[in-house]
């Protein structure tokens, strides 16, 4: 497992994930560390948290206050 470091504004622990596969009997891990394409995902990811917020009257935690 790769270090973990959580904050305000990266609760995924820096995004980066492995591929492991089950072959019967035990996991194998079958890729390296692979980072997220962030630039890509993270719009995608904020307008969905926005939405959700606005659908359950949350108001989204402000991180620069942190």
């Amino acid at each position: 497992m790769q270090p973990l470091k959580l904050s305000c504004s990266d609760h995924e622990g820096g995004g980066a994930v492995r591929f492991q596969q089950w072959d019967g009997a035990k996991w194998t891990v079958i890729s390296d560390w692979i980072q997220a394409d962030r630039p890509l995902l993270r719009p995608i990811i904020e307008a969905s948290a926005r939405q959700y917020a606005r659908e359950k009257g949350i108001t989204p935690r402000d991180c620069s206050k942190s």
